[in-house]
């Protein structure tokens, strides 16, 4: 791996996702069963 694909500042991998969305229960319902995504942690 050359240079070139260094990031210019090295950071640690992502530990959370946040994805705003129209139907919560909808794509709760989507993520799970297509992603295989969950559990779900809700704040409002």
């Amino acid at each position: 791996m050359g240079s070139e694909n260094k990031p210019p500042i090295p950071l640690p991998p992502p530990e959370q996702i946040g994805i705003v969305v129209e139907d919560m229960d909808r794509a709760i319902e989507h993520f799970g069963r297509v992603l295989g995504w969950g559990p779900f942690q809700i704040m409002e």
